[in-house]
């Protein structure tokens, strides 16, 4: 439109130019002519401007419809993609749920086999706990044993050297204690003893308690020790002991048991309580002789002792060590074998 706009204005300038050189009268013929011929251009100016303003019209509405189609084909673009985004939303949430289900189910597992291999484990720990403890218990019971056996031993030992002193005493001790050594080795300090009342069982008794002076000052001080015997005869309602050996200790003072026999004698209504009687020959660190009484009461018969130990109590003032103490206290009568 632009280029029709200057082309008739060339044209104005040059019909004028052509006025300016007639004669007036030519002027205003050619005047009348230019202006009719002027109106004609105008005429057909504007007619081709109305038609290039109805093309660039039609070409802006083209343009127009062109543009709103390639923004609909765009807008249907751009759903599209958002739909096929969504649809990967969903897949990329199944995927995530289905992952999250996955690790719960393998955090499951794992949580099953940790708390299985930990019970394994306590099982395990359980079972080497039970086995310590059981060897645990042998050992104990084994050097229980052995020492009780020492100690008997000893016993034994220190009654053998102390029987041997006293029979190399023998012509400066008294004609009470010469009937007694003599009664011991021919066997008649303990009575008759049938051959079929062989010795059975072994037993050790230990006791602990007090110790009170029998000269009037009321002392007490305290008082343990451990004497073992061996049956000689057993009966329903009497049982008769030899004193193999032991050891006393009040106090500060020490004594050894050189030679003894006790008597069990059943006083329940129905025979089941035993009281127990020992009678035995002790001397002190000095080697001076003297006689220990201990009466005993137990809550059961002696010769139903089995794997468990018997309470018995020392019974006051019966038991006694001539002319020093009276003793009281209580211990455990045990079945060492038999």
């Amino acid at each position: 439109m632009n280029k029709q706009l200057t082309t008739f204005f060339l044209l104005l300038v040059l019909v004028l130019g052509l006025i300016n050189t007639q004669s007036t009268l030519s002027k205003l013929s050619d005047n009348t002519q230019s202006f009719q011929f002027s109106n004609y251009v105008f005429a057909q100016t504007e007619e081709e401007t109305e038609d290039d303003e109805e093309e660039d019209s039609e070409v802006e509405t083209e343009v127009e419809v062109e543009i709103d189609a390639e923004n609909e084909d765009i807008e249907d673009e751009s759903e599209n993609e958002e739909a096929e985004n969504d649809d990967v939303e969903d897949e990329s949430e199944n995927e995530e749920a289905e992952d999250e289900i996955e690790d719960e189910e393998e955090k499951a597992r794992k949580r099953a086999e940790k708390e299985a291999e930990r019970e394994t484990r306590l099982e395990e720990k359980r079972k080497e706990r039970e086995a310590r403890q059981a060897e645990t218990a042998a050992e104990v019971e084994l050097r229980l044993a052995e020492r009780a056996a020492e100690r008997e031993d000893k016993a034994l030992q220190r009654a053998e050297d102390l029987i041997q002193k006293l029979e190399e005493k023998i012509a400066n001790l008294e004609q009470r204690l010469q009937s007694l050594l003599a009664k011991l080795e021919t066997g008649e300090y303990y009575g008759p003893v049938p051959e079929e009342s062989a010795v059975t069982k072994s037993y050790n008794l230990f006791f602990e308690g007090s110790a009170q002076t029998i000269d009037g000052e009321q002392t007490e001080v305290e008082m343990s020790g451990e004497i073992f015997l061996e049956t000689l005869i057993q009966g329903n309602r009497l049982t008769k002991f030899k004193i193999t050996g032991g050891d006393l200790i009040i106090g500060e003072q020490f004594y050894d048991l050189a030679f003894g026999k006790a008597r069990a004698t059943s006083a329940g209504a129905g025979g089941d309580n035993d009281s127990l009687l020992l009678i035995s020959q002790v001397t002190d660190a000095e080697g001076n002789l003297t006689t220990l009484k201990i009466l005993l009461d137990a809550t059961t018969q002696i010769e139903a002792i089995g794997s468990e130990p018997v309470e018995v109590e020392i019974m006051m003032p019966q038991s006694k060590i001539a002319g020093q103490w009276m003793l009281s206290g209580s211990g455990q009568l045990t079945l060492i074998e038999g």
